[in-house]
């Protein structure tokens, strides 16, 4: 259930987040090229400082197209997902990224149901170093480097997310108490195998699931989202059931949540965040200790509550999607999307661009690389 936030009514579909390489020394990210008016996906090397264009669709007098990229486990190459209209199967791109990065390999995929492929635009891409899955209903496996595609059905649909190697899942049952089971799909029977199953609240409150998780890197806590009575929640499950929950507040305190990323360390988990105050709206990253800890706000981009487009804002947050580099030190996030939603052409200007964090930095320093701004069309 989609229930943070609606997507029904999400002017633009294909979502990208930021992805860093398994080393950590680069980041793929949502680009713009004023060439084709088309989006492209983009390289910035943390090392050399320097971002390039490696993929663009052109397709002339097409709307501009937005693309998922995500890192393969290995490092050598880069999974593309997006859908040249909503209407259309989605095409699945393998890019190499070593040696002479040839050849490119270009696959299209059956779509499911229009409601379960909106999950799938917003999650990350889950991969492994052969398969690339798209969640919907059917979900749907690609084996990249044979070709053939593989399709099941689930009821409930579960939520995927990719760590390494490994494929995890959440599937959600509702009814007078939300339930929850986590566990592992394997990847070649494309079967769940669960880990735990836990009941998040008792009671008959009213309780909405975010669509986000995070996984610890033992794979034995997972993080998720809640909102009971108008109050936002961070829910730390493992098998012996809700381990934690730590209140963050209503909208107007915390903000809106976005996806959930869970600290190399363990200690914390990071959380994309929207919200706002006075004539101010903000989108940053809030710093979730698990030690009790005061939760902690990095606002990244703060800009004129009357310079956004008037419609819904609170569901902008999923055009903001943070990731953190595989040490900790480094936070990434791109708002090239985020634009849309900007009504002055000058403040899209300024605002668009790649976001570096520096998680280790006591003032958590942020850089800005710029990104050319894009032309939407709906």
């Amino acid at each position: 259930m989609l229930a943070l936030v609606g997507l029904a009514s999400l002017a633009i579909y294909v979502l990208a987040c930021t992805s860093f390489s398994p080393d950590g020394t680069q980041i793929l990210y949502p680009s713009y090229d004023p060439a084709v008016t088309n989006f492209s996906v983009a390289i910035y090397d943390l090392n050399a400082r320097k971002s390039e264009t490696l993929f663009t669709f052109s397709r002339p007098e097409s709307k501009p197209t937005m693309i998922r990229a995500q890192w393969l486990p290995d490092g050598k190459a880069a999974a593309l997902l997006f859908w040249p209209d909503s209407d259309s199967e989605s095409l699945a791109v393998i890019l190499p990224l070593s040696g002479n990065r040839q050849p490119t390999r270009f696959f299209v995929l059956p779509r499911g149901g229009k409601s379960d492929s909106e999950a799938a635009m917003v999650l990350p891409l889950p991969v492994t170093d052969q398969y690339l899955f798209e969640m919907g209903d059917p979900l749907v496996r690609l084996n990249w480097k044979t070709g053939e595609i593989k399709t099941n059905h689930f009821d409930p649909s579960p939520r995927l997310l990719s760590q390494g190697k490994a494929i995890f899942y959440l599937t959600e049952q509702t009814g007078t108490n939300t339930s929850c089971e986590f566990g592992r799909l394997d990847p070649e029977t494309m079967t769940l195998n669960p880990l735990f199953k836990v009941n998040p609240l008792s009671g008959n409150a009213k309780q909405d699931l975010g669509i986000f998780l995070a996984v610890d890197s033992s794979a034995q806590r997972v993080a998720v989202m809640d909102k009971v009575n108008d109050q936002f929640n961070l829910l730390i499950c493992s098998k012996q059931g809700l381990d934690q929950k730590i209140a963050l507040g209503s909208e107007g305190e915390f903000g809106t949540p976005g996806n959930l990323v869970w600290a190399p360390d363990g200690r914390r988990v990071y959380a994309a965040y929207h919200r706002v105050k006075g004539e101010s709206a903000q989108y940053g990253l809030a710093e979730i200790p698990l030690d009790g800890s005061a939760v902690r706000l990095v606002p990244i981009l703060d800009l004129p509550a009357k310079a956004m487009k008037s419609r819904d804002v609170t569901e902008s947050i999923f055009y903001f999607q943070i990731a953190v580099s595989p040490n900790g030190r480094k936070a990434a996030v791109a708002s090239t999307y985020l634009t849309d939603f900007i009504e002055d052409a000058q403040l899209r200007q300024e605002a668009c661009g790649l976001y570096l964090v520096d998680l280790s930095h006591a003032a958590r320093k942020i850089t800005r690389v710029p990104v050319p701004v894009p032309v939407f069309s709906h």
